[in-house]
């Protein structure tokens, strides 16, 4: 086999085990905020109840826990199309009317943009209770949870020892060769470049660093977090990502992207 045939098949070998690792890393991320937020919802009577009896429409969740769901589980768990996202909306300014025009959520219109996301995780989980087809997807998610965490209290700190010290030791590594490192601003200064140039970094190739991301805006003003995204939006900083809301909506997911939408200040 020549040198070049050798650094092809490196190169390629390292491409698949980072997209492989990046799989895996969101799916026990994904899988350790369901215990966390689900997990802390159920106590073990609670858990108990539910095993004997399992969640259904006629034996609904408590509003707790579908809330719970609601914060851990994708939003197109329940939200697949626009006729339903228009449904939700609808709701909404139905039912709370003074927050639907203080978000400027019309009855009509995108089921995926932020003022739609904001919606869903305040009143997704009441939405739901009012749905029968949705208590039953909501319940059958519990049910299922409560199958594989049969004991409460052990499951998080279980995952804390099995996963968390891996987890960060791939994430290290990934990070350093996809180049998502920090450029550090000059202390005491704030320069809207770097900043957005972190932005960058965080999500550039396979996955993201969301330390580096969340790090990079929490500290600032909501005028400085302003003045980020409209540096990276006006000068190319994400060219190959698109806009700042863009490349947020394409790499985070359920309550990262919450968090995340709130603090690039739209």
């Amino acid at each position: 086999m020549d040198k070049k045939t050798k650094i092809i098949l490196s190169v390629l070998a390292v491409g698949l085990t980072a997209t492989a690792t990046f799989f895996i890393i969101r799916k026990i991320k994904r899988k350790k905020l369901e215990q966390k937020l689900v997990g802390g919802e159920l106590d073990q009577t609670r858990i108990d109840e539910i095993q004997a009896t399992p969640l259904s429409v006629a034996n609904p969740p408590l509003t707790t826990e579908f809330q719970a769901v609601v914060m851990s589980q994708p939003m197109d768990l329940f939200i697949k199309t626009q006729a339903d996202g228009n449904a939700f909306r609808k709701w909404v300014n139905d039912n709370h009317n003074a927050y639907a025009r203080q978000i400027d959520l019309d009855p009509t219109g995108s089921h995926t943009n932020s003022y739609f996301e904001k919606a869903w995780k305040k009143y997704g989980g009441e939405y739901i209770a009012e749905n029968g087809g949705l208590i039953a997807i909501a319940s059958a998610k519990l049910n299922e949870f409560v199958a594989q965490n049969p004991k409460a209290g052990k499951v998080i700190s279980a995952y804390k020892t099995t996963f968390t010290a891996p987890i960060n030791l791939a994430d290290k590594g990934i990070n350093f060769l996809l180049g998502r490192k920090e450029t550090p601003n000059p202390s005491g200064t704030f320069n809207p470049k770097i900043s957005a140039t972190n932005l960058y970094n965080s999500m550039r190739g396979w996955g993201t660093n969301e330390k580096l991301f969340f790090d990079t805006l929490s500290p600032l003003s909501r005028s400085q977090r302003i003045d980020v995204r409209e540096y990276y939006d006006k000068n190319g900083v994400g060219k190959k990502l698109g806009t700042l809301e863009l490349s947020v909506r394409g790499e985070f997911g359920g309550a990262e992207l919450t968090r995340a939408i709130d603090l690039i200040e739209l």
